[in-house]
């Protein structure tokens, strides 16, 4: 007898890459064992949900009290909202918070999930844990609670296999998101020692993951093959669906670009569009203001679902890819670049960082 435990706190899918790769991984593995239990948060509850309704037969909700479970309780303006953009994370409390919020031990008590819901997962899952059966433990990052709770099981049941699922690294340097960083690694290094398996989404983070004294697999995400339909368009159509990191991705190269061709008349603002979907609309506008030659060719469509985000890179004649590297991590392949491969579309992709191999 074999059973999964499958703990994602972002699970039924938010509208994001790493949630979805989650929902694929679960969606394949269940077929596997005997048995599936999956364990996400009560916030879960209120989240979108974007799942097929048959696949809830063996889901547990834990209870949780953070700093979501607060928002979705008394602000009417952020319930049902899991993203933030840029701008607004660049106040100086909120990102304070959100440094303390990724940086243990705080995380433990204002992080997502946070000690309530630790507490509670722990004691699901052990008790569902049948004592003759082969137990799998399945965690992914983030949020850095669903690694404690696994690394606290493996520790009461050490003969489970305890499989991790990394995203990000914990810590990046480019991109500061904790305090006290030598700590944070020390913990984190404690913390994967004791997983059986350790997947990533890439070889440069399967490489950047060694620093923490473990060794990893790379499990690539997967393409959907989709339809293109550019040459349904109207106008000449560039896209970017996805968010945009200050300081890691700059807009307004490509902006200069085709600000520079309507200037020299070598391109007809009228007969181009230039579109953006994501959570930082903001920031995105902020860019565009600068281009009064630009002016016509902005369509800002907000945060979307992701059925429309695909549907508007089918249409697309070339889908923009911002990402970046560094000394610490390079070799990214972005989740956004499995969905731009599968519109089967051109690329026009800027990495802010040195060429790699």
């Amino acid at each position: 007898m074999s059973s999964l435990h499958f703990l994602s706190y972002y699970f039924p899918p938010i509208p994001s890459v790493a949630s979805r790769r989650n929902q694929y991984i679960y969606t394949e593995l269940r077929k596997q064992f005997d048995n599936t239990y999956r364990y996400v948060t009560s916030n879960a509850l209120h989240f979108p949900n974007n799942e097929d309704a048959s696949a809830k037969e063996t889901t547990y909700y834990i209870k949780t009290f953070d700093y979501r479970t607060l928002a979705l309780k008394y602000s009417k303006q952020q319930r049902g909202q899991l993203h933030y953009d840029e701008t607004r994370k660049q106040q100086s409390y909120i990102r304070f918070l959100i440094r303390l919020n990724e940086t243990l031990p705080f995380s433990l008590l204002i992080g997502e999930g946070g000690g309530r819901f630790i507490w509670n997962a722990v004691r699901k899952i052990l008790a569902n844990m049948d004592h003759t059966s082969d137990n799998v433990l399945f965690t992914s990052f983030r949020p850095t609670a669903d690694i404690i709770v696994g690394y606290i099981v493996k520790y009461f049941r050490p003969e489970c296999r305890w499989i991790i699922s990394m995203h990000d690294l914990p810590y990046t340097r480019q991109r500061p998101n904790v305090y006290f960083p030598r700590l944070q690694q020390m913990i984190w290094k404690r913390l994967l020692s004791k997983a059986n398996h350790l997947i990533t989404v890439s070889d440069g983070l399967t490489q950047a993951i060694q620093a923490y004294g473990v060794k990893a697999t790379t499990l690539l995400n997967g393409v959907q093959i989709r339809a293109p339909r550019s040459a349904e368009n109207e106008f000449f159509t560039i896209s970017y669906t996805g968010s945009i990191y200050r300081q890691l991705m700059d807009p307004s190269i490509l902006m200069d670009c085709l600000s520079q061709l309507v200037a020299d008349h070598h391109l007809d603002p009228t007969k181009v569009r230039l579109n953006y979907a994501g959570k930082d609309s903001v920031y995105w506008m902020s860019h565009a203001h600068k281009y009064p030659n630009l002016k016509s060719i902005f369509i800002d469509y907000g945060l979307i679902p992701q059925c429309d985000a695909m549907s508007l890179q089918e249409k697309s004649n070339i889908n923009y890819l911002m990402s970046w590297n560094d000394e610490q991590l390079h070799g990214v392949l972005t989740g956004k670049l499995f969905e731009y491969l599968g519109a089967r579309n051109p690329i026009l992709a800027l990495i802010n960082g040195k060429k790699t191999t």
